[in-house]
């Protein structure tokens, strides 16, 4: 999956304080306001909301996201990500829609600055990256930028005024215009009311950052092979799951599942597997059902994934029921790069042979779904004294939160915590 970054900066001008969308009839724009209309909000609430729509299209994405306030002292960034570190973003973006004035006019010298560092760095030459700059138009009208000797091809700028703010130096805006477009290679838009906004808005809406792709791969269990579907969300125009074929190896038992990764971070590569096999239905079933089982080492079930020719990766598939008691299973795949296979997997790679001690390292572990063996859990973390038991019961969350699963249990075990972790009282 391509790495992505995003930058976003803001002009703290006063006059993005102004209320949006000026009534161009109407000398008095800014003093314009009705409460019964929603789409009446100062500036910098208006792009804040087109900021928290895009970041919004990014979830699930992994993107690298970054907010930057330009005011007449400098730049300050604040970074986040646009799935788990989501939460500094969101309070900035909340902080700027309710100011109400700045210290005066922002000195776009910083944002041009900032911009350069993030379009040329060294770190973002093999990313994909994009940058949204929104500036108000009485501060675009004073920064002349012949000056600027590089492309910023990623660039996109937001103008955000009123019509008469650019047509009362018409000929100064259509040479930076000309300058911005043409000589630097900038993406500019302006924002002169509320139906601008609303075009950007349905623009953002329409643009596709995930889809569901579905592929078809040979799935080897002992002697028998039958055909598989593999579901997943991907990112729009990102490479294609390069397996061909899934060779079933084994049962791993839950303690050598802990030691197979040290897993930090979230796995994204998660597929859905299912059938179109009447006898590859039935073993999948039974697979599942025995994942599933009243073990008191939860299993999980180790696959080799081929591509063409060519061992790509490990695999684990994971069994989940719903509350239909549907079963299911996940294939979550293990990049080449993140496993030294031959140190942790030489042991459950070969049949018939006595098992071998294992490393003396702790590894993150992967937590089963089920609900069963989340409550037996919960069981043997019951039994500890208190301070232990919300330290263990942390742990067990986050390792749920490495499946993208930490709000489902932690909603399934809110009872469980209430009754256990909760002060007495005296």
């Amino acid at each position: 999956m391509e790495d992505e970054a995003v930058l976003f900066i803001m002009s703290m001008s006063d006059t993005m304080s102004f209320l949006m969308p000026p009534p161009v009839d109407m000398d008095l724009m800014d003093e314009f306001k009705d409460e019964n209309n929603n789409s009446y909000k100062s500036r910098w609430a208006m792009c804040t909301d087109i900021i928290r729509q895009m970041i919004g299209k990014m979830e699930g994405c992994q993107i690298d996201v970054a907010i930057a306030k330009n005011s007449d002292l400098g730049l300050s960034v604040t970074r986040g990500n646009s799935d788990e570190r989501r939460e500094p973003l969101m309070n900035l973006l909340n902080a700027i829609s309710t100011t109400l004035t700045s210290n005066g006019r922002a000195n776009p010298e910083f944002a041009v600055r900032e911009i350069d560092k993030f379009l040329n760095s060294d770190q973002n030459k093999t990313r994909k990256i994009h940058c949204h700059w929104f500036i108000d138009a009485e501060t675009f009208l004073e920064f002349n930028p012949s000056s600027i000797d590089r492309n910023f091809k990623n660039l996109k700028m937001y103008v955000v005024g009123q019509i008469r703010t650019l047509h009362d130096r018409i000929e100064t805006a259509k040479h930076f215009t000309a300058t911005w477009q043409h000589k630097i290679g900038t993406d500019l838009k302006f924002m002169l009311c509320g139906a601008d906004f609303d075009d950007l808005r349905a623009e953002i809406s329409e643009e596709k950052r995930l889809e569901w792709r579905e592929k078809t791969v040979k799935f080897v269990f002992g002697h028998k092979e039958f055909d598989v579907q593999l579901l997943q969300k991907a990112v729009f125009g990102s490479a294609e799951c390069p397996l061909e074929l899934i060779s079933f190896v084994g049962i791993l038992p839950e303690i050598e599942l802990c030691r197979l990764n040290d897993f930090n971070e979230k796995r994204r590569e998660m597929l859905d597997v299912s059938t179109k096999s009447e006898a590859g239905n039935e073993i999948l079933y039974s697979l599942a059902q025995f994942l599933l089982g009243e073990s008191k080492k939860s299993p999980s079930a180790l696959c080799k994934c081929f591509g063409i020719k060519k061992l790509e990766e490990y695999a684990i598939l994971t069994a989940q029921s719903d509350e239909t008691n549907e079963m299911s299973l996940s294939l979550v795949r293990i990049p080449k790069h993140e496993i030294d296979k031959q140190f942790v997997l030489k042991m459950v790679d070969q049949t018939n042979e006595p098992s071998e001690p294992l490393p003396e390292i702790s590894y993150t572990p992967i937590a089963p779904i089920d609900h069963k063996i989340i409550k037996r859990r919960l069981r043997q973390i019951g039994k500890e004294p208190l301070e232990v038991k919300r330290l263990k019961y942390e742990q067990l969350s986050q390792e749920y939160d490495l499946l993208d699963v930490k709000e489902a249990f932690l909603q399934f075990s809110s009872q469980w915590k209430l009754d256990h972790l909760e002060e007495p009282e005296i």
